[in-house]
C-alpha cells in the first residue's frame, strides 16, 4: 500500500531504522559547487527569456496571419498592437 513493504524495513517511515537509512543517504549525497548552481541559473534564465521572445513573435506571427485571413487586412507584423495595449 502507498510503497510500503511490510517485510522490508527500509519502506517504512516510522521506523528507527528509516531513519538512519535517510540520514545516510544525506551524508553520502555531493551538492553542487557555487560554480555550477551559478551556470544552471544562468542557463535556465536565458533560455527563459529566449522562449519568451519566440512565443511573442509566433503570437504576433499568427495574430497578422488570422486577421488578414479573417478581415481581409494586410498582413503585417509590428509592435504596434504590443504597444497600444
Amino acid at each position: 500500500m502507498f510503497g510500503i513493504d511490510a517485510a522490508n524495513v527500509a519502506t517504512q517511515w516510522w521506523k528507527p531504522e528509516f531513519i538512519q537509512l535517510c540520514v545516510q543517504d544525506l551524508r553520502e549525497l555531493s551538492y553542487p559547487s557555487r560554480k555550477q548552481t551559478l551556470q544552471t541559473v544562468v542557463v535556465s534564465q536565458a533560455a527563459f527569456v529566449i522562449l519568451i521572445i519566440l512565443i511573442l513573435v509566433f503570437d504576433a506571427v499568427i495574430e497578422a496571419g488570422m486577421r488578414s485571413a479573417l478581415q481581409g487586412k494586410a498582413f503585417s507584423v509590428g509592435l504596434d498592437a504590443i504597444l497600444k495595449k
